[in-house]
């Protein structure tokens, strides 16, 4: 399994590999919050290319707040994993006050990383998603839906370490995934890095004024 120093040594590692993309006027980056946007500046950087960032958020369950059954976006998209929706089903009366409480989190995040900014136009676009990894893939999954919807011409998924299942099903999503690292003991995104510290939404914002 390859060990990153930090998020930004595994962006410069993820822009090598995606040097085919290098000048294109076609292309976007877009950073999944917050971590995501560290590794997604480098690969902006490399690429030599616009700089944004995708609006998601995890939706909890309430009776166990740290196992997030889905995620949503911006747009209202919404993704529900197979193997909880019997839980989801079960407790109908949380889910919609859970949309509500993530879309005001989604809105609250979007007021203040676009003080001074318009998001991109990603229509017709080649939107490369960028994240820290993948675990369960609920917004890496939310994020292909919601750029596919806004009409990006290719999807190219783009992580430093994923687990090997949900990369397989990335695989089947997107138009391409670029992957460093899929080992077969993964057990958390964080075991990929020596310095895993949390990015704050002040730290988003310095990246995305550097980038506007």
């Amino acid at each position: 399994m390859t060990v990153y120093r930090d998020r930004r040594e595994a962006g410069q590692m993820l822009a090598h590999n995606l040097r085919a993309y290098d000048g294109s006027e076609k292309v976007i980056v877009l950073g999944l919050p917050r971590g995501g946007v560290q590794v997604a500046e480098e690969v902006a950087r490399g690429l030599h290319a616009p700089l944004d960032v995708i609006l998601l958020r995890k939706l909890p369950y309430p009776p166990q707040p740290e196992l997030a059954v889905g995620a949503m976006a911006e747009d209202g998209t919404t993704f529900i994993n197979e193997e909880f929706r019997n839980a989801v089903d079960q407790r109908p009366d949380w889910l919609e006050p859970n949309l509500h409480e993530q879309m005001g989190v989604i809105r609250k995040r979007a007021r203040l990383y676009r003080t001074h900014r318009h998001p991109i136009t990603i229509r017709g676009k080649t939107v490369i998603l960028v994240d820290d990894g993948i675990a369960t893939g609920a917004t890496m999954i939310v994020a292909i839906r919601a750029v596919r919807a806004a009409g990006a011409a290719k999807v190219v998924v783009a992580v430093p370490i994923a687990s090997p299942s949900s990369l397989r099903e990335m695989e089947t999503l997107a138009d391409e995934v670029v992957c460093l690292s899929a080992p077969s003991d993964f057990y958390a995104v964080g075991q990929a890095y020596l310095s895993f510290d949390q990015v704050s939404d002040e730290e988003v914002c310095r990246i995305l004024d550097r980038n506007a």
